[in-house]
């Protein structure tokens, strides 16, 4: 009863059950007590659900992990041989495993989005400190290009266009 509880306990990542197999393929332990001794992963042969374990689980001598679909849901069944010989197994559920990297990548994407915005509001803002003293130093030029010596170019500021515009 205390293995049973301690197997039963283990979890993914907080989700998912806990089972445990004995060397000869039958369940010791199941959350289903129903099937504890009564299913046998090395006898009964399925392509789906969890009785589709046993090949992969007694095909390694080591740990692993393989996948199966039940009831339309991917799982994924991590297992590892312990000293007795038994093997403990640990299935979750695929979405459940993958919800938490979902969540990151939602929000890396709207990070994402607010420094493009940042860098787009930021590149106007220096596009527009740049272009609006050349487009007035442009004029100034284009004037006094037609003769109009009269105008004079805005030098108030002490940047490299405000010497441009004193040159002029």
């Amino acid at each position: 009863e205390t293995i049973q509880n301690q197997v039963l306990e283990q979890r993914v990542r907080g989700n998912g059950q806990g089972y445990l197999v004995d060397a000869s393929g039958f369940c010791m332990v199941h959350p289903d007590s129903e099937k504890i001794m009564q299913l046998n992963l090395r006898k009964e042969s399925a392509s789906e659900g969890f009785l589709s374990l046993g090949k992969p689980l007694f095909a390694s001598s080591g740990g692993g992990y393989t996948s199966f679909s039940e009831q339309k849901e991917n799982f994924l069944a991590f297992f590892r041989p312990l000293f007795t010989g038994w093997r403990l197994v640990l299935t979750v559920s695929e979405s459940q495993l993958l919800q938490p990297l979902r969540i990151m990548g939602i929000k890396l994407l709207l990070v994402g989005l607010l420094l493009m915005a940042a860098l787009f509001i930021f590149v106007f803002f220096i596009n527009r400190g740049v272009l609006r003293p050349l487009e007035a130093l442009l004029k100034v030029a284009l004037r006094a290009g037609e003769g109009d010596l009269t105008v004079r170019a805005d030098t108030s500021k002490k940047d490299e266009i405000a010497r441009v515009s004193n040159a002029i």
